[in-house]
């Protein structure tokens, strides 16, 4: 929501100021490529309105003019400074930039900042763009490829008497590629939506697990009906398998119900549009009930009377009760001078409510203390917005009256509670602006020991350099709220964004956490979370964070680091297993998304929200946002980013994989941890061909991204042929992870056999003057030439000689040869060629018809160029049922072909 400040006195203070005719000193000004700022200051003025929805329209009469002069104070109060851009449109061509307009040097008022065309006869044009911070920070806007006439309006949106400063400067940039960059590596995780309704973008979304069931997520975001007009409900999401599928429950229960087609473009909108839920907080108490807290503003997002509404689920999210009131501003005076704003609730789900505040267990009926908080921005004690806590001890029936915890402190936001096992609660906030003038922001944080009876004061936790209000490239607004979690242990975490400088001089947006140890006494120098290069220019904003029940701390947030534009955005999650002091970082989104497309337009600009969602336990990390990877519109997504060992096998690897027979064979196996745990005492199983080979070798310890070689030795005696050597870790399932199915992997190795039978046909009973025993020619014409019969050597002289008949095929077929079924034989012919190419075919069929075996064993061809010796070489496994074979040596072509009949045959592999 709008974060306001609002008035206890302003009419009175109103009433002692005189009136000005307010006009910026001077009253215009011109920006251009060669003279690119141009300054004003704006005079005295006071006022204060709740009307922010009209975009400065007060400012100007009927016919669309500043009025003249412009009120003085109260709801109307304005200035107006007319900007000229001297450039012609078509100077952007080609290239990105505008000119930047800023507001500040008014303290700790709130002065808001709106800019409009200037038509050629001087009244408004179209809306260009807005800026409506927080109090006492300076108001920034972008008008994109600015040419010609602007107004520039500074409203008071709530100011007790200041003058204001403002700037405009022309600037042209590099911009940014037209579309997302394609990063592969790192790869990030696949993202399921949550968000399936008709309404358009979404934001602000939120979410909690079930501390009785990790697979039942509640989540809820703002879901908008108007864009343009920053109208919007809460919506509720459902799942019940860890954020893998959602379901949409739509609306909160309790308010009028509208969709985008009920609030088209105004000027006015009904009743059922304006009505606005905000600011989801969703938390489960230990019996699984779910619950959300919502800010509450039935005259909508531009009215007073703003409180907050609670709503409770009894069946894991899936339907939502009435609105329970928590707190509210709906009756006389105090629907005009208090409002309630950005919230949070939790349960102390370790002891019970009601003294002796005995240990609370699931499933006893038993509901802890539930806490929620907001900032009160509250007129009765001037310019303060204070953080202010209610408490429940029937399970959220009622609640106390509001106690402030930000005591002495002006202008707050942004509280978040973390809860320890012994019951101490704490608090943070972000102290956003102070009467010093340049002094710092500050994160602050309390804590109570009585169940928030009463409370600490507050505790400085660090000094901030707040984000600016619009990164440098970008047109949406941030705030540097912190998010706060609790460790098993007691040690308590406080996490934000912080716009610093490097060493580089480089400024950039870094996560920073700092750590108490002590109950929140003091706390530890902020430390850097994100891991990439310090000062490289790239953003990280809007973190949250999660401490699992074994202290691993998990904080995502979103990150440009990938862009080399600083446009683009992902969401990163950084873990950290030993308190802080070492971050990894890890990518969790596919597709970086682009924030201009379609977003809601707030009075501050373009509107991607302030705060993400996360939840995480011992086995995985679920971060919960919202981008346009896919669509037009921003929609809700939640990845699964596992936090368990992944045991596989990287690898599997032989001392000799042509081992002759007898050899021993030794195998061996990496196995590697690919997970984010370490794993203990890893069994490791090796199997040949199915046969578990002796007993299960065991790894102490894997650490994560660790590997370690695990060996067996296998005897290869009585075994030729081809093996599968199967190896899994972890066969018994005794360990946890996040993969169970890449647990096995397989390699196949090959021993040769001994010598067992020699069928090369060298026992011909007569070597000459016809062929060699053994064989059969077919064919027709004249085939063979014996010429000196069978030598020793193999010589091709002394070889069969075939007399080529023109389109006319030979055959030299061999004798049935007894085999082994299941055995692997090598077959082999050495043939030469003549003074023409041949196609020699070798083929192995088996003799007689044998079930389950159709057509040639192995069939060996080649084109053999002219006067080339060559060897047609193969293997070949017996089926069973075979136990006869013959080879078949064709010649295909026109050629001659010489055999080396001694080397021919089919043997058992050396």
């Amino acid at each position: 929501m709008r974060r306001l400040v609002v008035f206890s006195l302003v009419l009175a203070l109103l009433a002692l100021i005189s009136p000005h005719t307010l006009a910026a000193t001077p009253a215009s000004g011109s920006v251009s490529d060669t003279a690119t700022s141009t300054n004003w200051s704006g005079p005295v003025f006071a006022g204060g309105t709740y009307t922010s929805g009209d975009r400065g329209a007060k400012c100007f009469d009927a016919s669309g003019q500043p009025k003249s002069p412009q009120a003085t104070s109260g709801s109307s109060a304005c200035d107006v400074f007319t900007l000229n851009v001297n450039v012609a449109p078509s100077f952007w061509t080609n290239k990105a930039g505008g000119v930047a307009v800023r507001l500040d040097n008014f303290g700790t008022n709130d002065i808001d900042l709106y800019v409009y065309v200037r038509n050629a006869d001087g009244t408004k044009g179209s809306f260009v763009t807005s800026s409506g911070g927080v109090a006492g920070q300076p108001e920034n806007a972008i008008i994109d490829n600015a040419a010609g006439g602007y107004y520039v309006v500074a409203v008071a949106f709530a100011v007790l008497a200041s003058s204001y400063d403002g700037h405009a400067t022309f600037f042209v940039t590099a911009g940014h590629a037209a579309t997302p960059p394609i990063v592969t590596n790192p790869p990030g995780y696949p993202a399921y939506r949550a968000s399936s309704d008709p309404y358009l973008s979404h934001s602000e979304p939120h979410i909690t697990m079930n501390p009785r069931n990790h697979n039942n997520l509640v989540a809820g975001s703002k879901m908008y009906v108007n864009l343009a007009n920053y109208l919007f409900k809460i919506g509720m999401y459902a799942s019940f398998d860890g954020g893998r599928t959602w379901t949409d429950t739509g609306q909160l229960p309790g308010y009028p119900t509208a969709l985008p087609s009920d609030c088209p473009d105004g000027p006015t909108f009904s009743a059922a549009c304006l009505v606005t839920t905000s600011d989801v907080w969703t938390t489960f108490d230990d019996e699984g009930n779910a619950y959300a807290m919502v800010l509450y503003a039935p005259q909508g997002a531009s009215s007073t009377g703003w409180g907050m509404n609670l709503h409770k689920s009894t069946d894991g999210g899936l339907h939502w009760s009435a609105p329970i009131v928590i707190h509210d501003h709906q009756g006389g005076l105090l629907r005009d001078l208090f409002l309630d704003d950005k919230n949070a609730i939790a349960v102390d789900n370790y002891t019970q409510a009601t003294a002796p505040f005995a240990a609370n267990t699931p499933g006893d009926g038993k509901i802890g203390t539930m806490y929620s908080c907001w900032n009160l921005d509250d007129t009765t004690s001037g310019l303060h917005q204070d953080i202010v806590v209610s408490t429940s001890v029937d399970a959220g029936a009622t609640w106390s009256v509001p106690e402030v915890v930000s005591l002495g402190q002006d202008l707050e936001i942004g509280c978040q509670f973390a809860i320890t096992p012994s019951g101490t609660v704490f608090i943070s906030w972000f102290h956003y602006a102070t009467t010093v003038a340049g002094a710092p922001g500050q994160m602050f944080a309390a804590r109570s020991d009585n169940h928030g009876v009463t409370w600490s004061p507050p505790v400085l936790v660090a000094n901030v350099n707040p984000l600016p209000t619009k990164l440098p490239g970008s047109r949406f607004r941030n705030l540097s709220i912190p998010a706060m979690a609790a460790s098993p242990d007691g040690s308590v975490y406080v996490t934000w964004a912080d716009y610093h400088t490097a060493n580089n001089g480089t400024k950039d947006g870094d996560i920073l956490v700092s750590k108490s140890t002590n109950g929140g006494i003091t706390w530890s120098a902020p430390a850097r979370v994100n891991q990439d290069k310090i000062g490289n220019g790239k953003d990280q904003f809007q973190p949250q964070i999660a401490v699992t029940s074994l202290g691993q701390v998990n904080i995502s947030y979103f990150d440009r680091r990938n862009d080399p534009d600083n446009f683009y955005i992902d969401t990163y999650l950084s873990r950290s297993d030993d308190g802080g002091a070492h971050w990894s970082d890890i990518r969790v989104t596919q597709k970086m998304w682009d924030p201009s497309i379609n977003p809601p337009i707030s009075g501050s600009g373009e509107f991607i929200g302030d705060y993400q969602g996360l939840v995480a336990d011992d086995d995985v990390a679920i971060p919960f946002w919202q981008d346009t990877h896919i669509g037009p519109y921003q929609e809700v997504y939640a990845a699964r980013v596992p936090n368990l060992a992944d045991l596989t096998v990287a690898g599997i690897s032989f001392s000799n994989n042509q081992a002759p027979e007898g050899d021993k064979v030794t195998i061996t196996a990496r196995v590697a941890n690919i997970g984010y745990r370490a794993a203990t005492n890893v069994r490791v199983r090796f199997a040949v061909d199915g046969v578990t080979q002796g007993t299960d070798q065991t790894v102490a310890s894997l650490a994560a991204g660790a590997s370690a070689n695990v060996s067996i030795v296998w005897p290869s005696q009585g075994k030729p042929g081809t093996h599968t050597a199967q190896v899994t870790v972890d066969p018994l399932n005794t360990i946890r992870e996040s993969d169970e199915t890449n647990n096995t992997g397989m390699a196949t190795f090959f021993i040769k056999g001994n010598k067992v039978k020699n069928s090369s046909f060298e026992t011909a009973s007569t070597a000459s003057p016809s062929q060699p025993a053994n064989w059969t020619s077919t064919g027709t014409g004249t085939r063979y030439d014996v010429s000196g019969g069978h030598a020793a050597d193999g010589l091709a002289a002394a070889g069969i000689v075939a007399g080529a008949v023109p389109g006319q095929a030979g055959k030299w077929t061999s004798d049935a040869i007894a085999v082994v079924a299941g055995a692997y034989y090598d077959v082999n012919a050495t043939v030469l060629t003549g003074g023409a190419a041949a196609h020699p075919t070798l083929v192995v069929t088996a003799v007689g018809t044998v079930s389950g075996v159709t057509g040639p064993l192995l069939t060996l061809t080649q084109l053999v160029p002219k006067n080339t010796v060559t060897q047609l070489l193969g293997q070949v496994q017996i089926p069973a049922g075979v136990s006869q074979v013959v080879i078949e040596l064709r010649e295909e072509l026109d050629a001659n072909l010489t055999i080396y009949y001694d080397k021919i045959g089919l043997f058992a592999p050396d």
